[in-house]
């Protein structure tokens, strides 16, 4: 396998859209691996309270006087602050394909990765990767209006950006949201 060879759908879309559900499905129907960005965070906050997965999931939209008054969320967005101070804005990325090109470069030809969030995010992508190894599905929903959380700094991916391959699914509650976007994947990948 070389560069070539490896292809990244990233999932945009603010939270309780379904872009989780979408990976996973996409994930078990074509063989890719799906990945979070944000998952250094989730295990950065679990190590700092000693609290497990499962406890964080439970907390994550929830104040919690186990997270000294704050949401499992609103601990990931501080975290991320404060290393976006560091590493700038695409830190996620960043940290994201180096565990790619270390651990995974020679065992997996396709990723699927459900919280791209940040327009820097996928500058990082695209500089790696390359603009034609790229496709971002922007999940939209009647439910969301398109909202993104209060305090966080995720985005929708614009339109136009030279050369991207950019498809919108609306998910209306249903199957067909999983099987619409299985059928963009699945073209794009020319599959």
């Amino acid at each position: 396998m070389n560069e070539l060879t490896k292809k990244f759908v990233l999932i945009n879309g603010p939270s309780r859209v379904g872009k989780d559900t979408l990976a996973e499905f996409l994930e078990s129907s074509l063989g890719m691996v799906h990945k979070k960005l944000s998952r250094p965070l989730k295990i950065a906050v679990e190590g700092m309270f000693l609290i497990s997965g499962q406890a964080l999931e439970a907390y994550k939209d929830m104040p919690s006087a186990v997270l000294l008054g704050l949401s499992g969320r609103e601990w990931q967005i501080k975290l991320y602050n404060a290393l976006s101070d560091v590493g700038g804005k695409s830190v996620l990325a960043d940290l994201f394909i180096s565990d790619v090109i270390r651990d995974h470069w020679w065992s997996y030809d396709k990723f699927v990765v459900s919280d791209l969030g940040r327009v820097e995010e996928l500058i990082a992508f695209i500089e790696t990767f390359g603009v034609d190894n790229i496709l971002v599905v922007r999940v939209f929903s009647p439910i969301t209006a398109g909202h993104f959380v209060s305090k966080d700094s995720r985005e929708y991916i614009p339109e136009g950006l030279d050369g991207l391959n950019v498809i919108d699914i609306s998910n209306n509650g249903k199957q067909d949201f999983l099987h619409t976007g299985l059928k963009k994947v699945k073209k794009w990948l020319e599959i």
